[in-house]
């Protein structure tokens, strides 16, 4: 009877990754006889120890700043607040508002406040049409709600107190 034990190894090749020596959320990989551990894709943490996680589970595992959606901490504020809104994220919250001098619903539209002063502007056009010393160019609302006037002065009457002043004051 022949035996054949060259199909044997005297040491037979072990899978260092068989248990695996990785923590949870991890991939192990065998090179060289040794276990090499690694994070999947989306996780962090120790591989080798503790294990791996993901970036978050809840909002108060990110940035105040930050919110949790799927796993990964995230600007809240894109497409929550209304045209023309201001979002601040506050406590991982989206807050929308209406910034300054604007009205309205910042979850829908936020609108330049109506004209208060409009009435003012007309009596002052007005007054300056009736003095005949001046040519109003525009009167437009300022940018506070005050009345702006852009005006010319006639030629004479600027060039007259012109050269009274210089005839004066030499």
């Amino acid at each position: 009877m022949q035996h054949n034990f060259d199909l044997i190894s005297e040491h037979p090749e072990v899978n260092p990754c068989s248990p695996s020596p990785c923590g949870a959320n991890t991939l192990c990989r065998a090179s060289g006889g040794n276990a090499l551990c690694e994070c999947l894709p989306g996780f962090h943490g120790s591989p080798t120890g503790s294990g791996c996680r993901p970036e978050c589970v809840i909002s108060s595992d990110c940035p105040r700043d930050k919110a949790c959606a799927n796993t990964k901490c995230i600007d809240p504020c894109p497409g929550v607040c209304g045209y023309g809104a201001l979002c601040q994220v506050i406590n991982h919250s989206p807050i929308c508002s209406c910034p300054a001098p604007t009205i309205g619903d910042p979850f829908l539209e936020c609108k330049a406040q109506p004209r208060k002063f409009t009435f003012l502007c007309n009596i002052f056009l007005h007054i300056m049409k009736q003095t005949k010393t001046h040519t109003v160019v525009s009167v437009s609302e300022g940018i506070f709600g005050h009345c702006l006037m852009i005006y010319i002065m006639k030629l004479y009457s600027f060039l007259f107190s012109f050269m009274m002043r210089l005839l004066f004051h030499m």
